[in-house]
């Protein structure tokens, strides 16, 4: 019962249903899941843990939150890990992987041109994957999914014109192509101008407003 808490609220906070900040009750909360208390409270501090909710004490769990100065600590630390990823990705990519990540390319392009960011998550997502298998270390994976985890609260709020999501397929097709020729360090380096440019990204819309 848990694990299915856990997995019915990742996918509500992943996909933009609860509003960041929004405060959660348990009341509401287990009738939603048809959880138990205890088992419900095993399942947010799961959540917690992976940097989704805080739990305060005398006011119960609300949704993670994230302002620009963290957004930017997070991508710092990301930048420097995926770059190590692509490194890595480059050094043992063989056609099989290559191909893979082609098709998640394709599938990327595709949900771009509609403007449909949910659909750019996933397929970046699933091009991930292929990164992660190639890196042959679960450790850096682990890290680096925590990390995305955490920004993925806020993709879904995001709006992205053409011209970004333009970028985005630019990028994950230079980082593919540096990847296929086994090139070390233009992979890490397009992987790097790719963090830096969604990092000015989310900083630009987690601007405050006047």
């Amino acid at each position: 019962m848990r694990d299915q808490v856990v997995t019915i609220l990742k996918h509500a906070l992943l996909s933009g249903r609860f509003e960041p900040g929004q405060r959660l009750t348990e009341k509401s909360l287990c009738e939603w899941t048809g959880a138990s208390r205890p088992a419900l409270r095993e399942g947010l501090r799961q959540l917690e843990a992976e940097g989704l909710i805080v739990i305060a004490p005398n006011r119960g769990p609300s949704v993670a939150s994230l302002d620009q100065e963290t957004a930017r600590q997070v991508y710092d630390v990301r930048t420097e890990l995926e770059a190590y990823l692509a490194r890595l990705a480059a050094q043992s990519a063989g056609p099989a992987e290559v191909a893979q990540m082609r098709a998640a390319l394709i599938r990327l392009s595709d949900t771009a041109e509609r403007g449909d960011i949910l659909g750019i998550v996933a397929a970046k997502i699933t091009w991930n994957e292929v990164l992660f298998s190639l890196s042959r270390n679960t450790e850096l994976n682990d890290v680096i999914r925590q990390l995305n985890t955490r920004l993925r609260l806020i993709w879904p709020r995001m709006e992205m014109d053409q011209d970004n999501a333009r970028s985005v397929v630019a990028d994950v097709t230079a980082i593919t192509d540096a990847i296929a020729n086994r090139d070390q360090d233009a992979a890490e380096a397009a992987m790097r101008a790719f963090n830096q440019r969604s990092m000015r990204v989310m900083l630009a819309f987690l601007a405050p407003r006047t």
